[in-house]
């Protein structure tokens, strides 16, 4: 176990599959101790693996502005921000893909762009 009976507590809880109480938990302790950059790490993560980009991103941010020489979390905010580019990528519009005519990705433009 770990040393940090918060840390115990969420795990317990997301080992329940109870990630709301993680959560709430994680948050009740951030909110009396805003610069644990453990607990806003550990936060980040459970929002990264819901894909809660926004709040991940958030979280990073916030250890960054404790910590700005902290490798983790810019790696981590570098990840989703390449995640939310690719999210954002229309594939068919930057490639010569063909798209055949009723395809449900034809635009009616069936020739090769």
């Amino acid at each position: 176990m770990n040393n940090n009976p918060i840390i115990d507590r969420v795990n317990q809880f997301i080992k329940e599959i109870k990630v709301d109480d993680a959560l709430a938990e994680l948050s009740k302790a951030i909110e009396n101790d805003p610069d644990n950059i453990e607990l806003l790490t550990f936060r980040a993560d459970i929002f990264y693996k819901l894909q809660n980009f926004p709040q991940s991103i958030d979280d990073l941010n916030r250890i960054l502005s404790i910590e700005p020489n902290n490798e983790i979390a810019t790696q981590k905010l570098s990840l989703i921000n390449d995640i939310i580019f690719m999210i954002k990528t229309d594939i068919f519009e930057s490639t010569n893909l063909y798209e055949p005519e009723g395809s449900i990705f034809s635009d009616g433009d069936i020739r090769f762009r």
